[in-house]
């Protein structure tokens, strides 16, 4: 799991920045713009990658994250788990 912005962070953006295909998976509580996101998982071809967000906060998406997600290059499956 990732808890805190360091190589093994940026290492991790950078796999997933160079697939084609990710999934991701979101847990929370009251998911949308009201919830809490806690945890991000984004599984590629050969690993699953878990990310501490209660932790991590708004920063790994300014530092990565938000790259991911407007990544034109790959194809993304999503789901979001509440609970």
């Amino acid at each position: 799991m990732i808890n805190k912005i360091c190589n093994k962070f940026k290492e991790a953006i950078e796999h997933i920045m160079e697939q084609n295909v990710i999934a991701v998976t979101f847990h929370g509580i009251d998911s949308g713009r009201d919830g809490i996101l806690s945890q991000m998982e984004v599984a590629t071809e050969c690993a699953v990658i878990v990310f501490d967000i209660l932790n991590l906060k708004e920063k790994a998406f300014v530092e990565g994250l938000k790259d991911v997600f407007e990544c034109e290059r790959s194809q993304r499956l999503f789901m979001i788990a509440d609970g």
